[in-house]
């Protein structure tokens, strides 16, 4: 059986119709996730746009997988991110993880530390959480490395197939406070 209605009828059927799925698309699209966090790129490269769609102006091209990025806005599917340096932009959803990688970005060491320390370019990943601790390897900084756990001012990152300890203040990836262990 067909209803006959006008033609302003039907175009407020329609506009009604379009809001409401596009109301639903946006519900399912933003995460439940908090604001910010930290991801990681899931690829080799991606773009990181201007603005949250593919036909914004490409601003920079990300070439490694892993490397951190922060979330600090979402849009739909697109998520405004902001790398270390501070530089930010929108990536689509599909392209980042939530597997847990950090930068290390320094080598803050304390005195009883210096003793191992080589060159200024490296940090020291140490065997056990203490700086007492015997390293187990050098890093260069601006390596990336895969985060394991962070208990207090120490993470345990893996890195070459080797885990250590590293001091929270030498990452970035990872907030001061935040406790991980998985």
């Amino acid at each position: 059986m067909w209803i006959s209605c006008s033609k302003t009828t039907f175009k407020i059927i329609f506009i009604a119709m379009n809001i409401i799925f596009h109301l639903s698309v946006t519900a399912q699209a933003k995460s439940e996730l908090p604001t910010p966090r930290f991801v990681s790129i899931k690829s080799n490269k991606i773009n990181l746009r201007s603005g949250p769609g593919n036909s914004y102006p490409i601003k920079f091209i990300y070439k490694f997988k892993n490397y951190p990025l922060e979330i600090i806005a979402e849009f739909e599917h697109w998520r405004l991110v902001k790398d270390n340096e501070g530089s930010q932009g929108w990536v689509h959803q599909s392209l980042l993880s939530g597997s847990r990688y950090v930068l290390i970005k320094d080598n803050k060491l304390t005195e009883k530390e210096l003793k191992f320390q080589t060159l200024k370019d490296q940090a020291i990943i140490f065997r056990l959480p203490d700086e007492t601790s015997h390293p187990v390897l050098m890093a260069e900084i601006g390596v990336v490395a895969k985060v394991k756990k962070c208990l207090g001012n120490w993470c345990q990152i893996e890195l070459e197939k080797k885990r250590g300890w590293i001091k929270k203040i030498n990452l970035w990836g990872i907030y001061e406070h935040e406790l991980f262990d998985k």
